[in-house]
Order: C-alpha cells, then structure tokens, then sequence
C-alpha cells in the first residue's frame, strides 16, 4: 500500500540508467510525472510472470528478487546495482519483495522507450559516468571504454544494460563448461577468473584469466557451436549475463558487417586484407589467393600486430569461425566484414554457374 508520493528530482535520475545521459528536456519531463513511492516491510512490490507497463527503480531501503532463474537476488538502493531497473523482462521473471521500508520509483516503459531514440547515435563514456563514484573495479566503466562498444548505437548499449541480469558467483564454481551449449554472453563484474581448455582426456590447462570488465562466452553464441573452453571463479564475484537473443540483437547485429564476393574483390583492390581463419591444413588444401591464415585460435594473440589503417576481411569455410573473427578484431577496433557464405558459397556459385 503506497503512504505517500511526491515528484522525483533530476538530481536522483541523472544516477540512474539510462536517464543518466538524457537530455536536460527529456529530464524535466520525466521529472514532471514520475513520484517516489513507499512501502512497507514484506509487500510485493510485483510478482513473477506479472504484466505492466513500468520500470522500477529501487531508491532506498532493501528487497529481494526470488523465483529467477539464477537465484535470490539482492538489492540494495543507492549501491550500483540499484542503478538498473529491478525487472527488464515483461513479464517480469521474479517477485519483488521489500525486506524493509523502501523507496522506489516506477516509470513508463513506452515513454523510456521513445525518447532513447533522441539521444543520439553516439556516447560519451564520461557523460555515461556522470554522479557515479570514480572506481578501478567499475566493470561498466571499462565495459564502455572498449572499442566496439564505442561502435554501438545509444540504443543499444542502454537496451544491453537494461536487460544484463546479474550473478552472484563463488570461488571454483564453473560459469561456462567446455562441450556445453552456449546460452549466455557474460561480463565479469567483480572477481577473478580462470579459463581452462581441456584435452579431451580428462586434463585442462589454464590459458588465461579473466578481471572486471571482461567478457566472454561469444565464440559459441556467434558460430553456434558448444563452448571451447571451462571458464571457473578463482574468487568470490559477480558476473553479468545477456541472453543469446539479446547478444544477437544489441551486439551481434550492429558489430557484424558482411560483403558479398563482388564487394570483396573491390575492397581487396583497394588494399582492404583478407583473412583465412581455417586451420593450417584447411588452408593449406584450397584458399583465396592473396589471403592470408590466421587460424581462429591464433587470432587474438597477434591482433594487436594488425594494421588499424586497414579494413579487414574475414573468412572461413561457411562464415560460422568468420563471425568468432570478426566480431574479436571489432572488439578491438578494427574495420572488420565477414565475407557472405564462406568459400563454401563461393563454390555453390560457381556451381550454380557452371550449371
């Protein structure tokens, strides 16, 4: 039961996202018709599989989300987390439950909705930052600091955090499996990792680690094959996890370019590369003249060796280990394409040719 309401300050939004990088116009309005609302100890503030319209921001106070799929969650106001929406999902998939008196906010998803569009087709991670406390651990900093993000539309990024669910995580519990099916795209928002490639016997070898800020789980989302690799906590965290729809429409999408045989050939006279990412013996048995190989698994540890001045074309048999390519050099800045159906689809071609 709400005991009282009264109007939200610009002050408390400029906190929150996406608020935090609208315009002063599009604040006022918000302002002019959202309240602080209360309520007491043990309400719901909504339940699963409930529908509405509203976005709900958690103020002060403490409530738990319970019934989600990854578990009781948290909430506190005025920590990071309660920057977020409590729900992105309609309808929603947890029951929000106050723990103590709380205060919150709820906005009308249609009108966030429409005035993201006037925020423009770019970001300033500064703007992004504005009220927040400057912090090395601060994963959305870093998130927003890397190259490809800086591609992304306003839109989408706002969309990404909106929908990104967190997770508590503990020291030696495994995130992502190696031969498991890939569902989930991840951001490691507090702790450490380790990621471990087996060798099919029973043995693995850590490769890397992992800090806040990074991502991983791509690869299987892009080429839809299982997973290459074990990725386990070395400590107690967090991570932050988006849904393989969502990777799709708000990070596959926009990140990947493709060009057809024709608008290959035309870039490669311009002096644009091409890249075989195929295993040594593939390409040894059959290849583009003039590309070059660098297997898939070899591509991010010479990256950095590339040409930023140059465009990039990447290619595999059928374009499946090309997305994995393209999308690792665009995260790292690079003018990448991905060459339409592979060598796979330049054969049915000239079959269809010859024909």
């Amino acid at each position: 039961m709400v005991a009282e309401k009264k109007l939200v300050g610009k002050d408390i939004l400029k906190q929150l996202v996406p608020f935090n990088m609208f315009s002063e116009d599009n604040l006022d309005e918000i302002s002019r018709t959202t309240f602080v609302e209360f309520l007491p100890p043990n309400t719901k503030l909504f339940k699963k599989g409930q529908r509405d319209k509203y976005r709900y921001y958690l103020l002060r106070g403490m409530i738990v989300l319970e019934g989600a799929d990854t578990g009781p969650q948290i909430v506190k106001g005025g920590t990071k987390e309660a920057r977020y929406p409590l729900s992105t999902t309609q309808p929603h998939s947890a029951t929000a439950v106050a723990k103590s008196d709380i205060a919150y906010m709820r906005v009308d998803q249609d009108k966030v909705d429409a005035m993201l569009p006037d925020q423009g087709g770019g970001y300033s991670v500064d703007e992004m930052g504005a009220g927040e406390e400057a912090d090395d651990d601060d994963w959305m900093s870093k998130v927003l600091q890397s190259k490809s993000f800086q591609k992304l539309p306003a839109t989408n990024i706002q969309a990404m955090f909106m929908r990104l669910q967190s997770m508590p995580t503990k020291a030696g519990e495994v995130i992502i499996k190696q031969g498991e099916a890939g569902e989930h795209y991840y951001i490691v928002s507090k702790g450490k990792c380790e990621v471990i490639v087996g060798d099919g016997q029973g043995h693995g070898k850590k490769v890397a680690e992992l800090v806040v800020g990074d991502s991983f789980g791509e690869e299987a989302l892009l080429a839809d094959t299982k997973r290459n690799a074990t990725v386990r906590m070395m400590t107690d965290g967090a991570m932050m996890r988006l849904s393989r729809a969502d990777f799709e429409e708000l990070l596959k999408q926009p990140l990947l370019k493709s060009v057809t045989l024709d608008g290959a050939k035309n870039m490669l006279k311009e002096g644009s590369i091409l890249i075989d990412v195929r295993l040594e013996k593939e390409y040894q048995s059959g290849s583009i003249r003039g590309s070059k190989n660098i297997p898939l698994y070899a591509l991010r540890k010479v990256a950095h060796k590339l040409n930023p001045d140059k465009k990039y074309i990447i290619c595999c048999d059928n374009g499946h280990r090309s997305r994995s390519g393209a999308f690792l050099l665009s995260e790292r800045g690079y003018d990448v394409y991905v060459l339409e159906g592979g060598l796979k689809g330049i054969e049915a071609g000239k079959t269809a040719s010859n024909g």
